[in-house]
């Protein structure tokens, strides 16, 4: 959903309430975590584990979500003096992932990969399987959003979770609010996210 036609559904009189990215448009509600520093985090993860060639799979740039998250890594290795060995484009998806970091692999000397999310994380570490890059002992890799697959053994993703009992909690909250004075100025709520330290780091 665009800004556009959450913008014509709230004129409507139909709540929306967008989570996971902003959506600016009158009366339209968001909730999303912060993005920025749960992303600044994991770079920091990696910097603290003495990475310094880090390699980044940015998201859909459309979405908000992908240019805080990228935001947060850019800052962070400014912050310590460092830029990124590469930036490469992906979409959210484990297809994505993989795809790219055949590409960084086979172009750049990277010691740490932080993926915009974890699909892209997922097919990332299926191809250094692959190719018989071993993960953390020649390259970290850190994921975000902590999705279920990140848990399975197979793959034991670092990653940054992205709380989603506590944003159905906001939804639900936020929902209530529009129904009971659907006039009201649009709100953001965001939801603090937290470190999830696995194998790959």
């Amino acid at each position: 959903m665009d800004a556009t036609l959450a913008d014509q559904c709230a004129k409507l009189n139909i709540p929306v309430i967008s989570s996971g990215r902003i959506i600016v448009a009158d009366q339209v509600d968001n909730v999303c975590c912060r993005n920025t520093e749960g992303s600044a985090r994991a770079t920091q993860l990696l910097l603290d584990r003495g990475r310094r060639r880090i390699a980044y799979i940015r998201g859909p740039e459309s979405y908000s979500s992908s240019r805080e998250r990228e935001a947060g890594m850019q800052t962070t290795l400014a912050h310590a003096g460092l830029c990124p060995v590469a930036v490469c484009q992906g979409h959210y998806t484990v297809e994505s992932g993989y795809a790219a970091a055949r590409a960084l692999l086979d172009h750049h000397d990277f010691d740490a990969l932080q993926c915009a999310n974890d699909a892209m994380a997922i097919g990332a570490l299926g191809l250094f399987q692959e190719r018989g890059v071993p993960v953390p002992g020649q390259i970290s890799v850190v994921g975000f959003d902590d999705i279920s697959m990140a848990r399975w053994p197979g793959f034991n993703l670092t990653t940054v979770r992205n709380p989603v009992d506590a944003t159905v909690d906001h939804i639900v909250d936020l929902l209530e609010r529009r129904l009971a004075d659907p006039s009201k100025p649009a709100e953001v709520a965001h939801i603090d996210t937290e470190l999830v330290l696995r194998g790959t780091h």
